[in-house]
This record gives C-alpha cells, sequence and structure tokens, in this order.
C-alpha cells in the first residue's frame, strides 16, 4: 500500500497567521500571550506527521487536535487536560481527538508525532485481532515511567531516520510508521480488557517468530503455507493475519518464503563456478523456482542484478 511523502518548513513571527496554520494543520488551536517567532519541520505521509518546532517567547496554546499526537520538549513546557497534568520535557504526553487541553510554551523545542486516526486503528486491528476494535485511550500519560522511556527510544530512532533523509523511501517510513503506532499503542493505555488485548497481541508475535524460523530452517524443502501454520499452531488465515500485521513490510508468508529462497539461491549462485557445468535454471530449480525466467525477474527485482551476472562474475 503506497503512500505519499511530504515535507516542508514553516517559520513565522506573526501570531495570528500561525494561529491560523496550526489550526489548519492540527484542529482548533488559541494561541494568547507573547510568540515571538515559530519554527516547524515536518517530513510524513497521510498516516503520520513527524514535527519539530521552535517556539520563540512566552505564550499559551488551547487546542483540540484531529490525530492522535505523542508530544515531548526539550525544555519545561507544561500541559493540562481536564484534571491531568503533566510537563513534555518530564514525559511524553498522548493528546487525543475530542480532548480539549492547554499547554504552555517558553522558549522551547517541541517534538510531536501524528497519527491518523484511522491508521492507528487500522494497525491496532491488526495487532491485536479486532476487527471491530476502536482504538480509545484511558488517559494522556503513558502507562509508566518505563514505557514512557520506550516511546523517547523509539522516537530518537525515527528522527535519526529522518536526519539522514531515509524517511523519503515508502519501505523505511512504512516501517516507521509502524514502530510508531505500535509503540504508542502498547505505551500509553488502551481502554477495555487490556490482557485480553496483549494476549492476542502476543499469539500473533508467537505464530509470526515460529512459521519466520520454520521458513527459514526448512526451505529447501517442499514446504508449504499450511505447514508452517501447523508449525506455528495455527490456522492459514491466522498465520497470513500475523504477517500483514507484524512484518515490516506487510509481507504475506508465500512472499516471505520466496524472500527466503531467493536469499539462498543467491549465496550458492555467489558460492558456485560455471566451470563445473553449474547453471543459473539448477539454482533455480533447487530452490523451487519452476521457470528460470521468472526467477531471473525475481532475482533482478530483488537484488537489481541479473542472477547469470552474479554466477559468472570475476573476483
Amino acid at each position: 500500500m503506497g503512500s505519499s511523502f511530504y515535507q516542508f518548513e514553516y517559520t513565522s513571527a506573526d501570531a495570528g497567521e500561525t494561529e491560523q496554520f496550526l489550526s489548519e494543520r492540527y484542529g482548533k488551536v488559541a494561541l494568547k500571550g507573547r510568540l515571538d517567532r515559530i519554527g516547524m519541520r515536518l517530513v510524513g505521509d497521510e498516516r503520520f506527521q513527524l514535527a519539530s518546532v521552535r517556539f520563540d517567547g512566552e505564550h499559551t496554546a488551547a487546542a483540540e487536535t484531529d490525530a492522535f499526537v505523542v508530544a515531548t520538549a526539550t525544555s519545561r513546557s507544561g500541559w493540562e487536560e481536564g484534571r491531568d497534568c503533566g510537563d513534555m520535557c518530564v514525559q511524553p504526553v498522548l493528546f487525543r481527538p475530542g480532548a480539549p487541553f492547554t499547554s504552555y510554551t517558553v522558549n522551547t523545542e517541541r517534538r510531536s508525532v501524528n497519527l491518523e486516526v484511522a491508521a492507528l486503528e487500522r494497525t491496532a486491528r491488526l495487532l491485536y485481532g479486532r476487527d471491530d476494535l476502536a482504538v480509545v485511550f484511558d488517559g494522556p500519560h503513558p502507562a509508566t515511567p518505563r514505557a514512557g522511556a520506550t516511546w523517547l527510544r523509539v522516537l530518537g530512532l525515527v528522527l535519526a531516520y529522518r536526519d539522514t533523509g531515509a524517511l523519503a523511501n515508502e519501505l523505511i517510513r512504512s516501517s516507521a510508521f509502524r514502530l510508531l503506532s505500535v509503540s504508542a499503542l502498547e505505551v500509553f493505555r488502551l481502554d477495555g480488557d487490556r490482557a485480553a488485548l496483549r494476549a492476542s497481541a502476543e499469539r500473533r508475535q508467537r505464530i509470526y517468530r515460529s512459521a519466520v524460523e520454520f521458513f527459514r530452517e526448512y526451505a529447501s524443502l517442499p514446504i508449504t503455507i499450511e505447514d508452517a501454520a501447523e508449525a506455528a499452531g495455527a490456522s492459514v488465515t491466522e498465520l497470513v493475519e500475523a504477517f500483514h500485521a507484524l512484518h515490516p513490510d506487510q509481507s504475506s508468508p508465500t512472499a516471505y518464503l520466496r524472500g527466503v529462497r531467493l536469499g539462498a539461491a543467491f549465496a550458492d549462485l555467489r558460492a558456485g563456478d560455471p566451470a563445473t557445468g553449474m547453471t543459473v535454471a539448477q539454482v533455480a530449480h533447487r530452490w523451487g523456482f519452476g521457470s528460470a525466467r521468472q526467477f531471473a525477474s525475481l532475482f533482478l527485482d530483488r537484488y537489481g542484478v541479473n542472477p547469470e551476472w552474479i554466477l559468472n562474475r570475476e573476483d
């Protein structure tokens, strides 16, 4: 499933203009106080946005977001939501759609991750195996201080992706979105039977890990997806759902097995010697590819080179 990458920067010293800009981007925002300057860098796609915002001045913002927003700050930046309050430089805070809040900022840089509601809900349903699951969190605080620290580590990793330009790559961006969305679902408390949700997620993880191990160990044998499901103690449907939920590229079990076999074929071709009579077709057949032409096409898509070149190269 493709996504459209975008990035831009915004700067302004006009409080009214900034208020309008933030409202169009995040939902309702009303600024009060002295805002000398704002500088924003935004990177993301239709599923999530990673924002770094520098606020110069001293102001308050009354807001209500359209997305789930996890925010942190590099220096004191207080917030209030109903009876809850905190400081974004002490631990992350989750601002939720439909839950108005007020933030207080004095010369600070704020880092936020905006997770679109539909995208996060889709991840949650895949992760927990509940097609009817609605994402509702029971508060703005992380479940534990340790959970909050986990979020900061994940955020640091994704910021590093951004700083190297890697988020422009769709595969890396999809992996970053999954990492952020799963982390948000685990760091903050979901409403409902949390033990049942966690048990469902753990079962999917066990199915996925068992199947991956099975594919890697027995790829040279005539195994099927049904064999992998049986080895994992799951149905084929559960296996497919586990891969769709947990594989970084949302790969299917069939595609994963094909990738393992392509990797093994690559190793054989690299170690092979055409002087012995070895051919690409022999390697293709050894790893379950009935057509040498199809094998060459898949190999080229994956590695960017023709298998004949790997076999006949001169080191």
